[in-house]
């Protein structure tokens, strides 16, 4: 009869590794061509079913979806796969990428990468290579091999001086709200005719969240030159990401540019591969830089930011695209930019974009953005380096006083000041949602406020990333374990007042508690309609009953892409604020809805690989450099994984999420917290650095220990416990 009981409850922990339900693939908007080439992805904002998104704490900005283009490349931009393709960043049928006003001679993003290295055999080498659709003279087409020169033909939008290969677009997830795509390239040097190696391994992850007006992509640069040719000699290396803005307006695409140097929470010696890079650059190794581009016609925003701090950059890069810009002559009034070879601080021209006739005597017409990483690569020291960068488009904010008509731009917007101001929304989406991420897990466990003191360069406002004061809901699954609700319980106790109480480190400056019991209250996913009609639950059900496919939003009219989650405003008992509230989420997907909401934008999240069903097969730590996966393959191994993650959703709700691959994983992990959270260690989740948004958990359960494996922020990985970057 035990045994029996033994078996029976074994059986109800598998089942959380188990699809409770047999659903059909959900359908999405994505378009792929043949051989996955290029991949068009359809926004969703505005055409969501949640309509609380975007509009609080009197933002109202416009619910208006951004359509993203990839190619197997590692450019953004897309063919042959859209009714009006090809696609870059289409916003409102305006795309600054592939302008469908102008030929797709114009297109021009990607990037330029050249490096120079002495080989045993063959004596000093120089190689280079560039993915940009187009060289202005030809776009499209595969990599052309042993090119004599950028401006030789025959032309094209890939050439190296060497050789190159890109493998088919790989699909890594493409899911209700974010898609995730990775191009992969690898270059050769070829010496002498039919003599070939390789010398960079380059790889470009595309992340795409559909309800964002964003893309963010990340470049991990890999050296593969033979050790037997290069030895422990140095690598010279210069990457850029370089994109042409045609975001005015038809005939001449004209538009406005202004550069900011501003600071990031990801220090580049805790977060990158090579300590102390930058050698000789503005902000050192806490910079990035924003670059922020106005329309003709005053329409639309265009902004794009790039981390690490630049050793170069600049915004008229139209007649220097294919060269180095440390190499090229030219005055600050040309470039629109920074050259770290002119100063050690900031020499950097600012427009008064606002006066027109300067504005056509200096300042370019067409925006060519060229961002420049210049480093060092040898087998002796770092053979890595991983860059992020940033696009978007949003409209052009005006009040009352600043019509659209005003098309000679003879005052500045109200936003604007006189410092040339980043716009609201793309500050927001830069700093606060990117580069200082709100709240990252050490303030979202109560530590003290990380306090930005942002003033440079007109990057006006930063908000801090502020301590989480308290939780208002404890959110589990209806269809959750026993153990996952005595996870949820023993974490609930570790955020209890009573704890705080007796930590000063808790404490807020006037002497009160970071959190307080009273605060939170018990929330369901689901209608727990037979067993507890009248507890209260609080996500949308478009369906008519109590299953869990019921609580999924059908495709709406038009669009493709169903199988939704929506939060409700208000729960369905006390009537509270569910929306705009802080939530502790306990389970994983398929114990909890709730966590499958919160799973499509977490940095380590469970993967239902293509095509989306519901189905989850492992973790995975998307800015992990090798992108590593986890999975706790039996419930009772000795061995398990699970995860704590935060993140800020659009509609101004904050979420703190606990699971772990299984019930009892869940359970641990939970306790984990209650029983380190004070005790200033490592294991101490309020010293993680500054901009930790995600922890995997490795759990041993015959020593009763655990290590963080995984330490992972929006942008890359850092080095904590066991954690470390994970090279490719």
């Amino acid at each position: 009869m035990d045994r029996v009981k033994v078996l029976i409850a074994v059986a109800l922990m598998v089942a959380l590794t188990l699809p409770m339900f047999a659903y059909l693939p959900v359908a999405t908007a994505t378009e792929v061509s043949a051989g996955n080439e290029y991949v068009t992805v359809k926004g969703l904002l505005g055409i969501d079913n949640y309509p609380a998104y975007y509009d609080y704490e009197g933002r109202h900005w416009l619910h208006k979806p951004v359509d993203v283009g990839f190619s197997k490349y590692g450019e953004v931009i897309s063919e042959a796969t859209h009714p009006h393709a090809p696609v870059g960043i289409e916003y409102s049928l305006r795309d600054p990428f592939a302008n469908d006003r102008a030929t797709p001679i114009e297109y021009s993003e990607g990037w330029w990468i050249s490096l120079r290295y002495r080989s045993y055999t063959y004596g000093p080498r120089y190689v280079w290579a560039f993915a940009l659709y187009s060289d202005l003279r030809d776009y499209g087409g595969d990599w052309i091999n042993n090119s004599a020169g950028y401006n030789v033909a025959p032309y094209g939008g890939r050439k190296t001086s060497g050789r190159a290969h890109s493998k088919p677009l790989e699909i890594i997830y493409d899911g209700p709200r974010r898609f995730i795509a990775l191009a992969v390239t690898d270059i050769e040097d070829e010496p002498l005719p039919g003599i070939h190696y390789p010398v960079l391994h380059i790889e470009t992850l595309f992340i795409f969240n559909k309800n964002f007006k964003t893309v963010l992509l990340l470049d991990t640069i890999t050296l593969k030159v033979p050790k037997e040719e290069l030895g422990e000699r140095t690598v010279n290396c210069t990457f850029a990401r370089q994109s042409k803005w045609l975001i005015g307006p038809w005939p001449e695409f004209r538009a406005y540019a202004h550069v900011y140097n501003a600071t990031t929470v990801y220090n580049y010696t805790i977060w990158g591969s090579i300590p102390g890079y930058p050698n000789a650059t503005v902000g050192a190794e806490n910079g990035i830089w924003i670059v922020q581009l106005i329309d003709r016609d005053k329409d639309y925003v265009g902004f794009a930011a790039y981390w690490p701090n630049c050793t170069d950059i600049a915004v008229n890069a139209t007649d220097f695209w294919y060269k180095d810009l440390s190499t090229v002559d030219a005055t600050p009034d040309e470039l629109w930019g920074h050259k770290s070879t002119w100063s050690s601080a900031p020499y950097i021209i600012w427009p008064d974009i606002w006066d027109d006739e300067l504005h056509q005597n200096t300042e370019p017409d067409i925006p060519f953005v060229k961002a420049q990483w210049r480093f060092n690569m040898s087998y002796a020291t770092w053979q890595n380096f991983r860059t992020a960068t940033l696009y978007g488009v949003t409209d052009f904010p005006h009040n009352e006083t600043q019509q659209a008509d005003d098309v000679d731009m003879e005052a500045p917007p109200y936003w604007v000041g006189d410092d040339n101001y980043v716009c609201h929304e793309a500050r927001w989406l830069i700093m606060n949602r990117t580069f200082t991420p709100y709240p990252d897990l050490p303030r979202a466990f109560g530590a003290n406020k990380w306090i930005s003191n942002e003033t440079t360069s007109g990057v006006n406002g930063t908000e801090a990333i502020a301590n989480i004061t308290h939780y208002n809901w404890v959110a589990i699954g209806k269809d959750a374990r026993t153990t996952d609700v005595a996870g949820a319980a023993t974490l609930v106790s570790a955020l209890d007042t009573s704890i705080f109480l007796t930590t000063p480190f808790g404490m807020l400056p006037n002497g009160t508690a970071i959190w307080c019991g009273w605060a939170f209250r018990a929330l369901l996913d689901m209608e727990e309609h037979t067993y507890g009609p009248n507890a209260p639950y609080g996500l949308s059900k478009p369906g008519t009953g109590f299953m869990r496919e019921d609580y999924y939003f059908p495709a709406a009219e038009g669009e493709q892409v169903g199988g939704r989650i929506g939060l409700m405003e208000t729960d369905s008992y006390y009537g509270e604020d569910i929306v705009t509230t802080n939530i502790t989420v306990v389970g994983g997907p398929y114990a909890n809805l709730f966590g499958e909401y919160v799973n499509d934008f977490v940095n380590a999240f469970a993967l239902d690989e293509p095509p989306f069903d519901h189905h989850w097969t492992k973790i995975y730590a998307l800015t992990c450099w090798a992108r590593h996966t986890y999975v706790d393959e039996d419930v009772g191994d000795d061995t398990g994984y699970a995860v704590i993650s935060t993140y800020w959703d659009l509609n101004g709700t904050v979420f703190l999420w606990v699971w772990g691959w299984t019930a009892e994983d869940t359970m641990y992990a939970c306790q984990w917290i209650r029983d380190n959270i004070f005790t200033g260690g490592t294991h101490d989740l309020r010293t993680l650095p500054a901009g930790t948004t995600d922890i995997i958990i490795e759990i041993d359960y015959d020593a009763d220990d655990v290590d963080i494996v995984e330490c992972l922020g929006m942008v890359s990985e850092c080095e904590w416990d066991e954690a470390e970057i994970h090279l490719p």
